[in-house]
């Protein structure tokens, strides 16, 4: 005489989630949804990382910052080396004899521009513009702040400094959205 034990086993649907773990689409899912999300952080802390720094607005900043472009494993990410206006730096004109054009590049620090000038006037009025020398008819050249690209990317004050700060919030966003990816297939949302 034999006796038949059948046994239902709690928690194997969750052990046939894990096996998911090992999948390799899985795992470049994973790698492709933290690099997505890392390279989404970007535009924000470099704004906040280049603002607490120089004098100009995130808006600003975050119009020069291009991407992600997302290619295999490699996200690229753009900064503008096209410069901003003086003014996009707190540009001011004195309007008094000798306190001409005052900018303010880095923070709490105003300085004066040279025989600069902002044009009240005609098609430029508004714009900031420099007296190449002192003559009355000599060559005006438009006046602009640094790039935000060559902030970021050259050897400017801070350009290290902020490059260690984003490095170090991409490898976070990258662990949470590798986390995440991990999370939606354990709970069986796979695609």
């Amino acid at each position: 005489m034999a006796f038949r034990f059948d046994c239902q086993l709690t928690g194997v649907s969750g052990l046939l989630k894990q096996k998911a773990y090992t999948d390799p689409k899985l795992y470049e899912k994973a790698i492709k949804g933290g690099l997505s999300y890392a390279s989404r952080a970007v535009p924000t802390a470099a704004a906040k990382s280049i603002r607490e720094r120089y004098n100009i607005g995130s808006a600003r900043i975050k119009q020069d910052i291009k991407g992600p472009f997302i290619a295999g494993d490699q996200a690229t990410i753009i900064f503008s080396r096209k410069p901003p206006s003086a003014l996009q730096y707190g540009g001011k004109d004195a309007m008094r004899p000798g306190r001409g054009l005052t900018v303010m590049i880095q923070r709490g620090q105003r300085k004066p521009v040279a025989r600069g000038f902002i044009v009240r006037s005609g098609s430029l009025q508004g714009k900031p513009f420099q007296r190449v020398s002192n003559e009355p008819n000599a060559k005006l050249r438009f006046v602009s702040g640094p790039s935000i690209g060559s902030i970021v990317l050259r050897n400017s004050a801070f350009g290290q400094l902020i490059r260690t700060e984003l490095q170090l919030r991409m490898n976070e966003q990258f662990i949470k959205g590798y986390q995440r990816v991990l999370d939606s297939a354990a709970r069986g949302y796979t695609r």
